[in-house]
């Protein structure tokens, strides 16, 4: 009876020692990383905020601004200050069948028709791509600078 309670304690001391030993340390995960994605915006929210002109993609282009704001109503805005409060010009517009199209403006005369891109990065629109498409309108001097391409960075 002994030899059995002598047992059954060394086999509860040794369960309890392993029990409370140290435990392998837990492999860390990487963190994911926000892989950016592109997207074509197709209403007005899409592209509601203050963005930077970045680039277009021919030299000494003719524009009215660097900053442009989209507003959800249709409205655009553009000027040379982030405020967009000086130099304050605008035009409307609106998207049919995932295509972006924008009234006759100060700058521009006719009808612009785009395709717009955003990247999307952490579950916002960081970057926002619009690229003139060919309406079969005759194309001014105005519009061929854009048949390029718009490029820009989102600052509000």
């Amino acid at each position: 009876m002994v030899k059995k309670a002598v047992a059954v304690s060394t086999v509860v001391v040794l369960s309890l020692v392993t029990a409370c030993g140290a435990s392998p340390t837990p492999t860390r995960t990487p963190e994911a990383t926000a892989t950016p994605v592109e997207l074509r915006a197709t209403k007005p929210e899409h592209l509601a905020g203050v963005w930077l002109l970045a680039a277009i993609h021919i030299p000494s282009p003719t524009f009215g601004g660097a900053y442009y704001r989209w507003d959800p109503d249709g409205t655009v805005w553009w000027a040379e200050d982030a405020e967009i409060a000086t130099n304050l010009m605008s035009a409307r517009f609106w998207f049919e069948d995932g295509l972006y199209y924008e009234e006759e403006s100060p700058i521009c005369d006719g009808i612009g028709v785009y395709e717009v891109h955003l990247g999307i990065q952490g579950g916002r629109a960081v970057r926002l791509r619009m690229t003139r498409i060919n309406d079969g309108s005759p194309v001014d001097d105005c519009r061929r600078a854009e048949r390029y391409g718009w490029y820009f960075f989102r600052v509000d």
